[in-house]
């Protein structure tokens, strides 16, 4: 994938994915994680930054609240994504 194509994806990872977020990161993309922070300044952030939320929580906090989200499931790839 281009350097452009890399710039149309914005991503944050959730406590539960720096692993995903540092392969993201070599790979060229805009990752933002912070393994302190806590789910609500997470939806906060990346709804005022546009990323998309990448999150292993069951529950989906990111898009109840109306926020772009991707989700890994298991050990895959990110296997799914709702705008």
């Amino acid at each position: 994938m281009n350097d452009a194509a890399n710039e149309a994806y914005r991503f944050l990872a959730d406590a539960m994915l720096g692993r995903l977020a540092r392969w993201l990161r070599m790979l060229g993309y805009d990752t933002w994680y912070d393994a302190a922070a806590d789910d609500h300044s997470l939806v906060m952030r990346a709804d005022y930054e546009r990323r998309i939320v990448l999150t292993r929580d069951r529950h989906d906090r990111a898009s109840a609240s109306g926020a772009r989200a991707a989700h890994r499931i298991g050990r895959s790839a990110v296997a799914t994504a709702r705008w």
